[in-house]
């Protein structure tokens, strides 16, 4: 029996310890594969329940579980895109180029902005992401097609999003060039904002040709236009005739030309925000580019159509406010009769006094009246901000905080600015005025 049971063996020996591991293995397996159901659950879960960009990219970085959930979450992101150039004096201007100055280590040809803003938005289907891209490279980076800008785009994006993942051009802000190829690639990318900067006279006119083109950009900027354009009168009114068709903002910025040149009588109906109108701005002591006294707005600046409810101000303190806070006001409510949110910057050079400027007062005086104040932002001594800042606070305006975003003013044409909403309603606004 000994010699038979020898003969029927199996040729594979297999030994109980072996037997043992084997089983310990089936079982690590199927514990596994109910271990990938759970925490996939978990984390579609947990996405509905506050996870941010950053939770899931960590995730994504140590378990194959995470980087399936965080592509099966997120299917696209908005790109706003930023030429940047190196901080100088003679990018001081009238009003702030939140966008326009770059860091101090020096311009790389793309990169992500504002990581920590990045990284802390709340996971969902659609996320945004802020790039830079050197002002040198404008023509590399969007005169090769549309193509060829959404694959570098991609290439600066983590890896772990996936190469399926669907890119959106929201804004183009900063472009200087008016080459024929950077052009195409503007009209076919259609952002919904779009901003030059820098032109001249000529490239201009190229501009003026493409930007009925435009179908849905909604907010032009128009930034340091050069130096030649003296003729106020002729400009706008080209750029008049050919806005988008429908624009419903337009945001002029650090012009040569003063605005109360402006051919309002050309403004389309479908515009309802208009900035940056600077007033008694002065930059490194002398007077900023297309700054005007107050005396001169009362007296030139001409009365804008109804349908511009919301109007963006740079105010400084070159020369002295001899007006009060309610002849202030009265006169912005006569230029724009159809007011319902004023929002502003504020200067103070450092020579000059808070009890000096009616800064207070008019945000006072026209919240009163039932016109939403939005202070953008505070330029004075680090002294006077804290101060200035809870004053406006207790007037009622809505003053920006930097590391608040649920109290952040921003500008209209920011990218990030919820009055860019195109649902919202000023019904909605005149209700939480009331309230």
């Amino acid at each position: 029996r000994s010699a038979t049971s020898a003969v029927e063996m199996p040729k594979k020996h297999t030994t109980p310890s072996a037997e043992a591991h084997e089983h310990v293995h089936s079982a690590r397996r199927s514990a596994n594969q109910r271990n990938h159901a759970i925490s996939f659950m978990n984390f579609w879960l947990l996405s509905h329940g506050g996870l941010t960009v950053c939770d899931f990219l960590r995730a994504a970085a140590v378990a194959y579980d995470g980087l399936m959930a965080l592509q099966r979450t997120v299917h696209g992101i908005q790109v706003e895109l930023f030429s940047l150039g190196r901080g100088s004096v003679w990018w001081a201007g009238s009003c702030s180029d939140w966008d326009r100055v770059a860091g101090d280590d020096g311009d790389r040809p793309l990169e992500v902005l504002h990581r920590e803003a990045f990284m802390s938005q709340r996971i969902s289907t659609t996320i945004s992401v802020d790039l830079g891209f050197a002002e040198g490279t404008q023509v590399e980076f969007l005169g090769h097609g549309l193509e060829h800008t959404l694959d570098c785009v991609r290439q600066s994006l983590p890896r772990c999003l996936g190469p399926k993942l669907r890119i959106t051009i929201d804004s183009v802000r900063n472009v200087s060039s008016a080459a024929p190829s950077v052009l195409r690639t503007l009209q076919e990318a259609q952002p919904r904002i779009l901003g030059i900067e820098g032109l001249a006279v000529d490239e201009l006119k190229t501009w003026a040709v493409c930007l009925p083109a435009f179908a849905t950009t909604r907010v032009l900027v128009h930034a340091w236009s050069d130096s030649g354009t003296s003729n106020g009168s002729a400009v706008f009114r080209q750029l008049f005739r050919t806005l988008p068709p429908h624009v419903q903002a337009i945001d002029f910025q650090n012009l040569a030309c003063p605005l109360c040149e402006l051919p309002v009588d050309k403004l389309p109906r479908t515009c309802t925000a208009f900035g940056t109108i600077v007033l008694q701005r002065d930059v490194n002591g002398s007077s900023a580019r297309g700054s005007m006294s107050f005396s001169d707005f009362i007296a030139r600046f001409p009365a804008f159509p109804s349908h511009v409810r919301i109007v963006r101000a740079s105010l400084g303190t070159e020369g002295r406010w001899d007006h009060s806070a309610h002849a202030i006001a009265r006169a912005f409510r006569d230029k724009f009769p159809g007011l319902s949110v004023l929002q502003l910057e504020l200067a103070l050079r450092p020579s000059a006094a808070i009890i000096d400027v009616p800064f207070v007062d008019l945000a006072r005086v026209l919240v009163d009246a039932g016109i939403r104040v939005e202070i953008t932002d505070i330029r004075c001594r680090a002294i006077q901000y804290e101060f200035l800042r809870a004053a406006l606070d207790h007037s009622g305006a809505m003053v920006h905080q930097i590391h608040e975003c649920s109290t952040s003013a921003l500008p209209f044409s920011h990218p990030r600015c919820p009055w860019l909403d195109l649902s919202c309603t000023f019904l909605k606004l005149f209700m939480d005025q009331a309230k």
